[in-house]
């Protein structure tokens, strides 16, 4: 019997194709998975599907938590 799967946060970078501001353009999703690596995995599929593209190496992780992480900023402003 293998692990449970678990709840993640995933915040990633979107590829310059897709951006509108790179490196400022992220997207955070809740996906599900056994491992860190799974969740990123995960992430980075359902991103793809989400822009219709087929690289999912192209989404950089640069955030990957166990739960489900609400995003704080306001219009782009942690405490704005």
């Amino acid at each position: 019997m293998g692990l449970p799967e678990r709840d993640w946060t995933v915040l990633l970078l979107r590829p310059d194709y897709v951006a509108d501001d790179f490196g400022h353009d992220t997207l955070t999703l809740h996906v599900k998975g056994v491992t860190e690596a799974c969740a990123v995995k995960a992430a980075r599929k359902f991103a793809c599907k989400i822009y219709e593209t087929d690289e999912p190496a192209d989404y950089y992780c640069l955030f990957c938590a166990s739960g489900a992480i609400c995003n704080l900023a306001h219009d782009g402003e942690v405490g704005g």
